[in-house]
């Protein structure tokens, strides 16, 4: 069973160290677009998928996938600043300089993990308020036994397209301020993964621990939370 999607301040020593677990003695691939690398394995416990179909160009389909619902997120939430919700981009990697990392463009590793997703905090930004920069850990695999969803290429597609962008929209909010009630963080990026994936509707797996326990405040419920933001965006 895996524990939902979260955000959490990196518990490793070095702000330039690669997420616990990710360096197995296996060989590290990156994947580059135009605003993200990818950082993945081919072997070992950290494995993604090698197939290799759509396309064939020696990247696995896993990853150009991971890619592209990067990219389509990242379109809605800062680069489209005519179109788009215009927020502030994430704020990626420590200078190259310094972590041997590509600063201009963020980075996210996939591996073995218990949870979907995670948000992590690699330091902080340069700006007066509590702005974090960030990197995010994303599973390796996503089978169709980890949850039901409405999207059309199967679960664990959809779950894959929603856990990125919920993870991403947690990456924005550290360009703003990374302390903000956990409420109020995952449920607004519970809403807004609906938002830029809308034909998954994995979020509805949240509404009977809301709607069975209207008693409840939904500060209680975090990503129940979502509704109030679904709410706001519906209504204004």
């Amino acid at each position: 069973h895996l524990d939902q999607r979260t955000l959490t301040y990196s518990s490793e020593s070095s702000a330039c160290a690669n997420p616990s677990g990710f360096d197995d003695g296996h060989t590290e691939y990156t994947y580059t677009t135009d605003h993200f690398v990818l950082h993945y394995k081919q072997d070992g416990k950290n494995a993604v998928s090698l197939k290799d179909v759509d396309p064939a160009d020696g990247v696995p389909d896993f990853v150009n996938q991971g890619a592209e619902y990067l990219e389509t997120a990242a379109r809605q939430y800062y680069l489209d600043q005519e179109n788009g919700f215009k927020f502030l981009p994430p704020l990626s990697a420590p200078v190259s300089e310094y972590c041997g990392l590509d600063s201009t463009r963020y980075h996210i590793f996939y591996m073995e993990v218990d949870f979907f997703g995670a948000t992590m905090a690699w330091g902080s930004g340069d700006n007066p308020w509590d702005d974090r920069r960030t990197y995010i850990i994303a599973n390796h695999d996503f089978p169709n036994s980890l949850g039901r969803n409405d999207d059309p290429e199967g679960s664990a597609i959809g779950l894959h397209k929603v856990t990125l962008a919920h993870e991403l929209f947690h990456a924005v909010q550290g360009a703003y301020d990374f302390s903000e009630d956990i409420w109020f963080m995952e449920g607004s990026a519970t809403a807004m993964e609906d938002v830029i994936f809308d034909e998954v509707n994995d979020n509805v797996n949240y509404l009977k621990s809301v709607s069975w326990h209207p008693e409840k405040s939904l500060i209680e419920d975090p990503y129940g939370s979502f509704v109030l933001f679904e709410f706001f965006m519906e209504r204004y």
